[in-house]
C-alpha cells in the first residue's frame, strides 16, 4: 500500500461514521452562517478592507494608508475569493466552512495515527460540534485558516 492508501483506507462502516461527523459539522456551520450573517466589525472589518483594496489595485492599505499592522496571508486569501467570485461575504464564509471541515478531517487523521480510529472519530466529532469553532466560520478572522494550516503542518 502507498502512503495515501494507508491514510485514506477505511472500512465502509468507518467511512460512514466519518462522513456523518463531517456532514453534521457542515450542516451546523451552514446553518449558523446563514442565520447569523454578522456584519464586519473590528479586526474582520480591517481584513475585509485590506482584501477589497488589494483586488481594487489600491495596495495593502487601510483608510488609504499602507499598513504593516496585519499579516498579509489571510487578506490575500479573501482577496483571492473576491477576485474569483466578486466581493461575496458568503463565498468567504463557505471557504472557511470547507477549511474547518478539513481541520476536522485532519484531526481525525492525527488521532488515528497517534492512537486509534476511535480516538480520531472522537476528536473530529468534538471539533465538528464545538460551538466556538463553528462561530469562527462566520467571522473574517484568521483562526479558521490558521487551525487548518497548523493541523496540516502537524500531520
Amino acid at each position: 500500500m502507498t502512503r495515501w492508501e494507508t491514510v485514506f483506507h477505511l472500512q465502509p462502516t468507518n467511512r460512514t461514521i466519518l462522513f456523518g461527523i463531517l456532514l453534521c459539522g457542515f450542516l451546523l456551520r451552514v446553518g449558523v452562517v446563514l442565520s447569523l450573517n454578522p456584519p464586519a466589525e473590528s479586526d474582520d472589518k480591517e481584513y475585509e478592507e485590506l482584501a477589497r483594496n488589494l483586488v481594487e489595485g489600491k495596495g495593502y492599505t487601510i483608510d488609504g494608508m499602507p499598513t504593516a499592522y496585519r499579516t498579509p496571508g489571510y487578506p490575500l486569501l479573501i482577496a483571492g475569493v473576491y477576485a474569483l467570485l466578486g466581493p461575496s461575504d458568503l463565498a468567504v464564509r463557505m471557504l472557511q466552512i470547507l477549511l474547518d471541515l478539513g481541520s476536522c478531517f485532519l484531526l481525525f487523521l492525527l488521532g488515528r495515527k497517534l492512537s486509534s480510529d476511535n480516538v480520531g472519530y472522537i476528536a473530529a466529532g468534538i471539533m465538528a460540534v464545538f460551538p466556538s469553532q463553528i462561530l469562527y466560520t462566520c467571522e473574517f478572522m484568521t483562526e479558521t485558516s490558521f487551525t487548518f494550516l497548523l493541523l496540516l503542518t502537524i500531520w
